[in-house]
Order: C-alpha cells, then structure tokens, then sequence
C-alpha cells in the first residue's frame, strides 16, 4: 500500500495501515488485494482469449460450415443412373427372356453449376468476416473488460490512502485531546470518518474482485482464476485522425460491412440460380438388351421436361425480394457506421478535453493539498469541519480523475471498434486491423 508521505502516529494503537491490511486480509484472504495475484498484461489477456474462447471456436466452425457447402457446390449434383430391366415371355409358344442394360446421365442446361459455386464462394466470404467480426468483438471485450479493472484497481488504492489519511487525522485529533487543543467530538468524528473509509476500501476490493472475475469470463479462464490487470488507465496517447479519414477507414475495415457486402454477392448469384433453374434438365442414355432370346436391341434414349407451368417463379421471386433486402441492408449498414464513427470521435474528444482539464487540477497538487491539509489540522488552524469537507473533497477529485481516465480508455476503444482499426492478432502473432 502506498504511503503518503505524513509522519507516522506515535499512538501505541494500530494505525490505518494495519487495519487496511486486516480488512483485506478478512475480505480476499490476502494483506494487499493489488498486488498478491499474478499480473496479466493486455496483450497476453488478448492472447489468452483468442486462444482459449468459445467464441474463436465457433467462429471458426462457422467458416468450416461454408467450406463444406462450397464443396457441396462445387461438386455436380446427378450421378450416372444405371437401369436394369428383365421379364420372360410366357404363352402359346415357347418361352423366352428379355432384358435391358441402361446408362442414364441427367444434364443441366442453364449452367446452374458455376451459380451453385458463385453463391458458395460469397457464403464463404460472408463466413469469414463474421468469423473475423466475432473476433474482433471478442477483443473489444477483452480491452473494455480490462479496463474495467485497471479502474477498479486505481479506485481501490484512491481508498486506501484516504483510509491511511482517516488514519493519521485520527491519531492526530488524539494527541490534539492529550494537549488540550482538541475535543472529544473531534475524535468521535475522527474515527467514524476512518470507519466510512474503511467501509469504501471493502467495497472497493469487492468492486475489484468483480471486474477481475468479470476479465476472467471474457478470457475463458477457471472460476478461481483472477487475472490481475497490468499497466497504467490513461488511454493511449497519439492524435485523433479526421473524421472523413475514420469513416474511409470503417467502409474499408468493418468486418459487418464486408459480410454484407459478401451476402449481397451471394444473393445476385441466388438470383442467377433461380433463374437458371428456369431451363428443364436434359436426361440422355443408351441401352442394350435382347429380346425374345434372339433379337439385340442397341439405342440410345433423350428426355427433356417441357417448361410450360413451373419455371421456377417462386424461386425467382424469392431470390429478387433478398436481393432488395440486402442491398437495403447494406446501405443502412453504412449509414449506422458512419453515426457510429461520428459520434465516437466526438464523444472521444470530449472525454480527453475533461480529461486534460481534470489533470491540471488534480495531479501534481494532491500530495501538496494533503499535507497543507495535515498541517492546518495540526496546528489548530482548522476546525474539524473544515477538515472533513477538504478532505472528501480531495479524494472525490482523485477517483473522478480515476473515471475519467477510464472513461477515455473506453471512448478510445469504441472510436477504434467503430473505425475499423481496433488490432486483432492473426493466428501467426501477427496483428491486422
């Protein structure tokens, strides 16, 4: 646990310090919640994931399916028929058998099998940007899973050093009683703002517990796994590019576009299915057989269906109607992603401005304020009163700074998820985006 800096309580009683410790110790069975279980950077917590997720799996059976059916596709559906016929002729006269040998071959003559691959091929490739999306996404949680943690962390060491400063102002109004320049009220007062902050310190492991077995689902990890996030909360420095050139990116890198666009393919070729399927089906064959015992038959046979009633209208229709609905599809897909990277970077940018102008009035002065704070109390220059509200003050001030930070970490990370840009590592340790 961090010190602060302020002398040390002469009192023989345990200070704040310990009785953190004692609390952590009763609430997570370890001294210092932060700093007992392993650590786990961001890059090992994204490699864990795509390693080990359900959702990597399934992704990946799902491109698995549309390689099965592209075979299917690509493999001419009519086998060759062979026919056997025999019968006996049975009368007046003598008997005798017949028999028939067949070879029969059904061909299509609307080139329904390049459009049967056509439409694989883009199921295909819808397949895998939604396999490529899902990882994505499954990334994006990973980043905001640990970032909630990284949060909870700092909020946690915010309460535990307004709890080692309840503390030392406890001791402090004590020696102030022994001297005869404080009053029974100040202590009383003292040790029941100790108590609320030791109050906040729990609540503050539990919060962090949570948001650890929150990063351990997202990682796939067992139950009594806790990853311990490392690393700072800012958000990664670096300039915003211009919205025109985020909203280029997103058309080019969105994983949800390119499957539309993919479907949408798929759908033409569907459309050139149907209509292929117009045209009857040629059936040819030859044949060789005997009858009467004597006689050699040798010929060869030709069907055709005659399209008069059925020309696959239905299939037509259907196939003209998915068209119309993915191409709407994807043209209200652009138009959400365009929102979506808009309002991102500007929600973005208004959280770095917060952010920066929390930062001058914040960091830098918190430890001096601290210990003009401890002075003042010391001397008699405040009230109890004052001191109080100075002190909540401070520390309010330090865990916005925490939100704040994470809350741009997090606007961060949505502006690259709606961009297109978020790094996703390939399965060779690669990153693409």
């Amino acid at each position: 646990m961090r010190r602060l800096g302020l002398p040390a309580p002469t009192s023989t009683t345990p200070d704040s310090r310990t009785l953190v410790a004692l609390l952590s110790l009763v609430l997570v069975g370890v001294p210092d919640a932060a700093s007992a279980a392993p650590t786990l950077t961001l890059e090992e917590a994204v490699t864990t994931a795509l390693r080990d997720h359900p959702t990597v799996t399934v992704a990946r059976a799902r491109i698995g399916e549309a390689s099965g059916r592209l075979v299917g596709a690509e493999t001419y559906p009519y086998n060759p028929e062979l026919e056997l016929e025999g019968g006996a002729r049975v009368g007046s006269g003598q008997a005798s058998g017949d028999f028939e040998v067949g070879l029969a071959q059904e061909i299509e003559l609307g080139g329904q099998q390049g459009r049967r691959e056509a439409v694989g091929e883009a199921d295909l490739r819808a397949a895998r940007a939604d396999a490529r999306g899902e990882m994505r996404r499954l990334v994006a949680a990973v980043h905001l899973a640990f970032a909630d943690a990284l949060e909870a962390r700092a909020q946690l060491e915010v309460a535990q050093d307004e709890a080692a400063l309840a503390g030392e102002l406890l001791e402090l109004a004590r020696r102030r009683l022994q001297a005869g320049a404080g009053t029974q009220l100040d202590v009383n007062v003292a040790s029941a703002e100790l108590g609320r902050a030791e109050l906040m310190v729990g609540a503050a492991i539990g919060a962090l517990a949570e948001a650890r077995a929150a990063l351990a689902e997202r990682l796939a990890l067992p139950p009594g796994e806790l990853p311990m996030p490392a690393g700072e909360l800012a958000p990664e420095d670096g300039p915003i590019a211009p919205v025109a050139e985020l909203i280029a990116a997103a058309q080019d890198n969105r994983e949800d576009l390119r499957a539309l666009a993919a479907l949408e393919a798929a759908a033409r070729a569907r459309g050139e299915l149907a209509r292929a399927g117009a045209w009857p089906n040629l059936r040819v064959g030859v044949y060789a057989g005997r009858e009467g015992g004597a006689e050699t038959l040798i010929g060869a046979r030709l069907s055709i269906p005659l399209p008069v009633v059925s020309r696959n209208q239905g299939g037509v229709a259907e196939a003209d109607a998915a068209l119309t609905r993915t191409r709407a599809e994807r043209r209200a897909a652009r138009l959400r992603v365009t929102r979506e990277v808009v309002s991102a970077a500007e929600r973005y940018r208004a959280e770095l401005a917060a952010l920066k102008a929390l930062k001058e009035r914040v960091v830098g002065t918190t430890a001096e304020n601290l210990a003009l704070l401890k002075k003042a109390f010391e001397a008699g220059k405040s009230d109890w009163t004052d001191v109080l509200v100075m002190q909540r003050a401070l520390f309010d001030a330090r865990r916005a700074l925490v939100a704040t930070s994470a809350q741009a970490r997090r606007d961060r990370l949505r502006l690259d998820v709606a961009a297109g840009t978020l790094a996703v590592p390939t399965a060779d340790g690669e990153e693409t985006r």
